[in-house]
């Protein structure tokens, strides 16, 4: 088994506040291994886009953790945190 690229863990992005939240993602949890290729097949307005801003680094999830190469953005520099998704 490869290792694990990208991890997952309780992955959660909440839009607005206050009376009015969209749950776009809640508890996600998923592995990506190395060399493994992924397709994301669903309907529209499932999450997908947040699923992909997030892990790509364009969003910041709401809660959970995101890990790349058993690291997370926090543990990286701003300079490499720029670079950190690819």
């Amino acid at each position: 088994m490869a290792p694990e690229v990208i991890t997952a863990l309780g992955s959660t992005r909440i839009y607005g506040s206050g009376e009015i939240e969209l749950r776009a993602l809640q508890d996600v949890d998923f592995d990506i291994e190395a060399g493994e290729t992924v397709v994301l097949l669903a309907p529209s307005g499932c999450g997908r886009s947040p699923l992909l801003n997030t892990t790509g680094g364009f969003d910041q999830a709401t809660s959970g953790r995101l890990l790349f190469n058993a690291r997370t953005r926090q543990d990286e520099t701003r300079r490499s945190a720029a670079e950190f998704a690819w």
